[in-house]
């Protein structure tokens, strides 16, 4: 048996593994501007969100963690879980 033959060909593509790791990062961005929307609003109702911020709610980030855009620890936990996802894999 030649060492080819033992080979194991991969499951995807170039282009499955591009759209993939597209549709990956398009995630995790997505996770953490929703975050960043909503860290500083969190646990209020939408009454107390409009008697704060007016009637149409919010229009722009709201400073949350002492600056404006500041993500919670959701975030932070989910991107260092995919680092490790990643590390595993590397080091598989």
């Amino acid at each position: 048996m030649s060492a080819a033959a033992g080979a194991t060909a991969p499951v995807w593509g170039r282009a499955e593994q591009q759209d993939f790791r597209s549709r990956v990062r398009g995630t995790l961005l997505g996770g953490a501007i929703g975050d960043t929307l909503g860290a500083g609003v969190a646990g209020l109702a939408l009454s107390e969100i409009r008697e704060r911020y007016g009637p149409d709610a919010l229009g722009d980030l709201v400073p949350v963690y002492g600056r404006p855009g500041g993500v919670s620890a959701a975030t932070q936990l989910t991107l260092f879980t995919v680092d490790g996802l990643i590390r595993a894999q590397v080091r598989r």
